[in-house]
């Protein structure tokens, strides 16, 4: 029932760039994700690779129309 998931939660998860890469194919391959409204990857190592590649898909993903909060604080490296 991923249709209903409004939150997704991963502040503090160490993601990395390679992580989030991951994440944001499982963002654009997933069509059932039209009620995200926040994605919080506060602390979890982002880079600008990782960074860029949320980017576009979220650029692209015209499923995921409804995200209003990105949460991205705290990826000093």
């Amino acid at each position: 029932h991923l249709h209903k998931l409004q939150e997704i939660n991963l502040r503090g998860w160490l993601l990395g760039d390679g992580g989030t890469a991951q994440l944001s194919n499982a963002l654009i391959s997933n069509s059932t994700l039209t009620s995200l409204t926040q994605l919080d990857l506060s602390a979890t190592s982002v880079g600008d690779e990782g960074a860029c590649s949320l980017a576009a898909v979220l650029h692209s993903a015209t499923h995921i129309k409804q995200l209003a909060v990105l949460s991205l604080g705290n990826n000093m490296e």
